[in-house]
């Protein structure tokens, strides 16, 4: 008798936890979707397009200065005739 009521009792508990964790991932997803639905799915497109922008900005300046190092040649810092140094 004692024995069942034990079991009795862990079972509730495990039911109540399992319920708590549902409820909880119920909530997150419910949040996760109320910020894709609406004006936070727009917000985020431009969030996206002002970081590929961003993205792109540093990549052409990254382009650019890779560019001008390599198209920089050693006689360009040799010493000219008739200068002394």
């Amino acid at each position: 008798m004692l024995e069942g009521k034990i079991l009795e009792s862990k079972a509730k508990k495990e039911q109540m936890v399992a319920r708590a964790r549902t409820a909880q991932s119920t909530k997150a997803v419910n949040d996760l979707m109320s910020g894709v639905s609406g004006q936070g799915s727009v917000d985020a497109w431009e969030r996206m397009e002002e970081k590929v922008s961003e993205e792109g900005r540093t990549e052409g300046w990254s382009a650019a200065t890779a560019s001008s190092i390599t198209n920089m040649s050693p006689s360009r810092f040799a010493p000219r005739p008739g200068r002394s140094s």
